[in-house]
């Protein structure tokens, strides 16, 4: 419904009697833009950036005015069309960081992210850090299928898109990822709202969830050192293939390498061969490699290369992950 400045007082302290300790951030309304034009909207709120505005400016102001509140970061509300977060430019002065939810649909993680959904939230959050705070995929194969729609993949894809998409956004600023959601909503496979889950709605795992845990264990940093600088070089077929190099204080420094290519055809609805690629991976000095592809479901560890500068790698679409110690 229709935004109510006055009701901002009751639902902070909702939040700070319940939630305090669980809260990471306060996100304003979401996707409100939708609340102007769209002819299934509660509300058609004509005056929606004057709403969305002084919403954003008094919900600031009221939590950084309150000292159990203050230190918990303020977001704007996420656009459902990010086009539209030009039309509310300059919020900086009330948000910590900027919310958007730059899914991909059926696409490789960095489909429409740069060239559309970054490039539009900026012009409304231009200095503030960007978190995605809803993006993923849906398993809604019966789904029929149509370009430029939000478009199914099988389990199977998401489970290789999954880990790769934290990369992704990771590479290109986003400094959190939120997936959108744990938990199926039901098991009618036809209907997208009801397959977005990590989880089916009986709780066995997708695929999706066992790679993201998977590599989220073997990216766990629990050192307590500072980080120290790792210098490589790469070599070989490097067409499409995106790195991104982590400092960890555990002494361990991941090093992230995929080929950002689509592996399957959303529109067809079939699969997309994507050969791997021979690089050659070269410490500048002995080191004790271990190589993972957080996405095989047998074992993650796929080799070791144990005191040496130099490491042949063949690189695809799965997300592979290369831990490096001084040998």
């Amino acid at each position: 419904g229709r935004l109510d400045l006055n009701a901002i007082p009751d639902q902070l302290k909702i939040k700070k009697d319940h939630y305090r300790n669980s809260c990471e951030a306060i996100v304003g309304p979401n996707e409100y833009d939708v609340n102007h034009d769209s002819p299934v909207s509660e509300v058609n709120d004509r005056e929606w950036t004057k709403t969305y505005r002084a919403f954003a400016q008094r919900l600031y102001e009221s939590a950084k005015a309150d000292p159990v509140l203050r230190s918990i970061k303020i977001l704007n509300g996420p656009m459902a069309r990010a086009r539209n977060a030009a039309e509310v430019p300059g919020l900086d002065a009330y948000l910590d960081a900027g919310s958007f939810h730059p899914y991909p649909g059926g696409g490789p993680p960095s489909q429409g992210l740069a060239d559309y959904n970054i490039t539009k939230t900026r012009e409304m959050v231009s200095g503030r850090p960007l978190w995605a705070t809803e993006t993923g995929y849906h398993n809604a194969i019966k789904k029929p299928t149509k370009p430029k729609e939000h478009n199914p993949v099988p389990e199977s894809v998401s489970g290789i898109y999954a880990p790769r998409l934290i990369a992704e956004y990771l590479r290109q600023g986003i400094t959190r990822t939120y997936f959108y959601e744990l938990l199926d909503g039901g098991e009618d496979k036809g209907d997208q709202e009801q397959n977005f889950g990590l989880l089916r709605s009986d709780f066995s795992e997708k695929p999706a969830y066992t790679s993201l845990r998977s590599a989220m264990t073997i990216l766990n940093d629990k050192g307590s050192g500072s980080p120290q600088a790792l210098r490589y070089t790469i070599s070989g077929n490097m067409t499409g293939v995106r790195q991104l190099l982590l400092a960890g204080r555990d002494g361990k420094n991941p090093l992230l390498l995929w080929i950002e290519k689509s592996i399957w055809d959303e529109v067809t609805g079939k699969p997309i061969m994507v050969p791997n690629q021979e690089i050659i991976l070269r410490w500048a000095s002995v080191c004790n490699s271990r190589i993972y592809i957080p996405s095989r479901m047998s074992t993650s560890l796929v080799r070791k290369v144990l005191k040496s500068k130099t490491v042949p790698l063949q690189i695809g679409p799965e997300l592979t992950i290369i831990e490096s110690e001084k040998g």
